[in-house]
C-alpha cells in the first residue's frame, strides 16, 4: 500500500525525509518533468510523493510534509 505525502518547502531527498523510508514520485515537480516523462505533472511545487510505510504525526511535523487525500473523480 502506498501513502501520498506532498513536501511542503523543500524537495523530497535523503535529508528531507525520514532515515530509511522507501519513496518515489507519484507526481513530478514542473522543473523535473523532462527526466520523468512517464508521470504527470504536478500542480504542487515539489510534486507528490508515496512512501512504502505510513508516517507518523511527529514525522510530518519534523519534515514538513501534509498527507495527500485522494479526491473522487467528479462524473
Amino acid at each position: 500500500m502506498a501513502f501520498l505525502y506532498r513536501p511542503v518547502y523543500r524537495p523530497p531527498g535523503f535529508a528531507t525525509l525520514p532515515a530509511g523510508i522507501g519513496w518515489d514520485y507519484v507526481e513530478v515537480p514542473p522543473n523535473l518533468a523532462f527526466y520523468r516523462p512517464d508521470l504527470p505533472v504536478s500542480r504542487y511545487t515539489y510534486g507528490l510523493i508515496k512512501t512504502d510505510r505510513q508516517l507518523t504525526k511527529p514525522e510530518l511535523d519534523t519534515f514538513q510534509l501534509l498527507k495527500h487525500i485522494k479526491r473522487k473523480e467528479a462524473r
